[in-house]
């Protein structure tokens, strides 16, 4: 089994078919039919179950599949890590962010990494925790670092402390809200709320605050995203209780108000995988998200906010 193999397979199951993969990799199909009964004999296994229609993988396909993603990420970091060594950092780098930090971290730290380096090629995917799953696309190889919650299962990964806000409070512009005035849960029960869709992780810890109390959750809609949550709060329909920085934009230009719920807080945490170190270019993006963040938080941007140790 060699590195080749496992991209010709992983081409085939992608694509389902080995005349449509053969084409693509610009080899005979007869030549990639070869390769895959070899790696199907020095396995001892059948990988794909063949028809008409194409192919799809058998139990021990999807086994392979599963483990040589990853394989085929870490044979990459390590030829790139070598490289980096002596040269600029180049490669593939993937970060999933949340949305909420769209305005303060992402567009920022992005726009800056793109000028500093230049040969990366940057895929950046704004993940939902309960739709995307930021934490297990970390987990599965298939994104080399992510800023979650701490209360995402994070016990296979490694872990950094990296913010801690404030949850608020949100509403429409004329509802009297004030960063600099703290509200209490009974407050939050008394008002309608649209929030994320369960499990994702902003909408649990809400939950698990107000059940602490034994007050309701009066939730009117559910959303998948902070934008939609907030276009509906400005549009005066209810409220939500999302992070700060969900809201920076709309509050700077006087759109909503805010105020912190008192004794609920959020918790970022940067993940990468325990047993693939970072890229180099990996390593410059860690860096870099923090320094962008401490720099907000420093200059009063980002209010309700401090930076982890």
């Amino acid at each position: 089994m060699n590195v080749r193999q496992l991209r010709f397979f992983l081409q085939i199951a992608e694509i389902g078919s080995v005349t449509r993969a053969a084409s693509f990799l610009h080899i005979a199909q007869p030549a990639l039919s070869r390769q895959i009964r070899q790696l199907e004999d020095e396995l001892g296994v059948t990988l794909f179950q063949r028809s008409d229609r194409g192919v799809v993988l058998t139990d021990a396909g999807r086994l392979l599949r599963d483990r040589a993603v990853a394989l085929l990420r870490h044979f990459e970091r390590v030829r790139q890590e070598v490289r980096d060594e002596f040269n600029e950092p180049s490669g593939e780098l993937t970060v999933a962010m949340p949305p909420s930090m769209f305005d303060l971290v992402t567009l920022p730290a992005v726009t800056s990494y793109r000028e500093r380096y230049p040969n990366v090629q940057l895929r950046v995917i704004e993940g939902i925790s309960g739709i995307l799953n930021a934490w297990s696309m970390v987990e599965l190889g298939r994104a080399d670092l992510a800023i979650v919650t701490n209360i995402e299962p994070l016990a296979t990964l490694d872990t950094a402390p990296f913010l801690h806000e404030a949850l608020c409070l949100i509403g429409p512009k004329g509802a009297g809200l004030d960063p600099d005035k703290p509200v209490g849960l009974e407050e939050v029960a008394r008002h309608p709320l649209m929030t994320p869709s369960r499990p994702n992780s902003l909408r649990l810890i809400i939950e698990t605050a107000l059940a602490q109390r034994k007050l309701p959750l009066d939730v009117k809609l559910e959303g998948t995203t902070p934008h939609l949550l907030l276009g509906l709060v400005e549009q005066g329909a209810g409220f939500a209780t999302l992070p700060f920085c969900s809201a920076y934009r709309r509050l700077r230009e006087g759109r909503v108000c805010l105020a912190p719920i008192e004794g609920v807080e959020v918790s970022w945490t940067l993940i990468q995988a325990r047993e693939q170190p970072l890229s180099t270019a990996g390593e410059r993006m860690k860096s870099l998200l923090r320094d962008v963040a401490t720099e907000r938080v420093a200059a009063g941007e980002w209010k309700l906010c401090r930076v982890a140790p």
